[in-house]
């Protein structure tokens, strides 16, 4: 059960239409001393309601929910709350619609069946400012870049997730924490990919893969 009574450093509000995977949720949740769940909505109307009588750190947002979907929700909410900061928790990875999401203000995305640990993980990102891709949709992006660009079979898998980080405006150490690998072999790859694309700078990678349609 939500209680606001507790004193903690990062608020959350979930909103999902599944009751048990939403209670259970709350549980995990609240068992991390940095986080507390002070509102549960189980459509979108209900989620709108909560917001204008309480300004969370963070929301988890499933974007299929009765009433009113979690895309409506986030887009009516940022316009009257532009701080508020939305990590997409949903059975459907947004592939296709990861630039719409990002453009209206969404800070993070995961995949539904993600750990609690990663979904700890990413309510601590947004909340700190970052974005956050949860590592099942870094690994599908890359995937799809990679089948859909044969040509470019020189970048290797880990390469294109890190190519895939740097359009999305990662750091290096951001990306380091996103892979769990050190910020120096970051650096290598970034060298690797600016010398197989053949461009100078980062600039240049953004260059090439918004030229070539990969993201």
């Amino acid at each position: 059960m939500v209680n606001p009574s507790l004193s903690k450093n990062i608020r959350v509000i979930i909103a999902d239409d599944h009751l048990s995977y939403v209670q259970g949720l709350e549980y995990l949740i609240n068992s991390d001393p940095d986080l507390e769940v002070i509102g549960l909505a189980y459509n979108g109307r209900q989620l709108l309601h909560q917001l204008k009588g309480t300004t969370p750190d963070v929301v988890l947002l499933d974007l299929r929910m009765p009433v009113m979907d979690g895309w409506e929700v986030a887009e009516q909410a940022l316009k009257t709350q532009p701080g508020l900061k939305f990590l997409v928790l949903s059975s459907v990875e947004p592939r296709t619609f990861l630039h719409q999401l990002s453009a209206i203000g969404i800070s993070g995305f995961l995949n539904k069946n993600s750990g609690v640990d990663e979904i700890i993980e990413g309510i601590k990102a947004v909340h700190s400012g970052a974005t956050f891709i949860g590592k099942s949709l870094q690994a599908s992006l890359a995937a799809e870049l990679y089948a859909q660009n044969p040509q470019e079979d020189l970048v290797s898998d880990r390469e294109w997730q890190i190519l895939l980080l740097i359009t999305r405006e990662y750091t290096t150490h951001e990306i380091a924490h996103q892979l769990s690998l050190s910020p120096h072999t970051v650096r290598a790859h970034r060298s690797s990919l600016k010398r197989k694309l053949g461009v100078k700078n980062t600039a240049g990678l953004v260059r090439i893969a918004l030229e070539r349609g990969w993201v």
